[in-house]
């Protein structure tokens, strides 16, 4: 019985996000440059914590000016990249998005136009607006800023445990221990 209920509902989500699939694999380029380029932006996230612990770890050498000036300038070439990074998930995702809601008032364009005007007399102008303002723009949404959340977060899942553990595995046990409580 559940097993025919589990099957149901992922044939209805499916069916639901056809749509954004879609138009997902239409643009796949320019998601995949976006995604990949928010992925090497979160992994550079992780540098700077080991890069402050190197730093005030060279504190108690006898000179660490020159660990000091080298760490610096690691920082600020990961800070150059990661802007460039961020420019590039930003124009790309963002660029994927809008293409989509271009496309998908076209379409919703061509549609109305085709139709008869006894369709218009039961259809009330607002609703037929509100189509393709606010329901455009929540499927523009989620191809947009829903992808950078979903693959932010993702990203950040993987990387900043590893970074933890890096750090002081014995900080990162402590940290975790609530985790198995909630």
């Amino acid at each position: 019985m559940r097993s025919k209920k589990l099957k149901a509902y992922w044939g209805l989500i499916r069916e639901e996000s056809s749509l954004l699939r879609a138009y997902f694999w239409k643009y796949r380029r320019l998601i995949g440059i976006g995604v990949f380029s928010l992925f090497i932006v979160d992994l550079l996230e992780i540098v700077p914590p080991l890069l402050l612990k190197e730093a005030v770890d060279s504190l108690s050498k006898p000179d660490p000016s020159g660990t000091l000036a080298e760490l610096a300038l690691i920082y600020l070439i990961i800070s150059a990249v990661q802007s460039v990074g961020r420019y590039m998930w930003r124009m790309f995702l963002v660029r994927g998005s809008m293409q989509t809601g271009r496309d998908i008032r076209e379409v919703y364009a061509s549609k109305l136009f085709g139709l008869s005007p006894s369709f218009y007399d039961k259809k009330r102008v607002g609703d037929l607006m509100a189509l393709a303002t606010s329901d455009v723009e929540a499927v523009r949404m989620a191809l947009g800023a829903g992808m950078i959340v979903f693959a932010d977060s993702l990203f950040y899942l993987i990387t900043i445990p590893v970074a933890m553990f890096v750090l002081s595995p014995q900080l990162t046990l402590l940290a975790f221990i609530p985790l198995v409580f909630v």
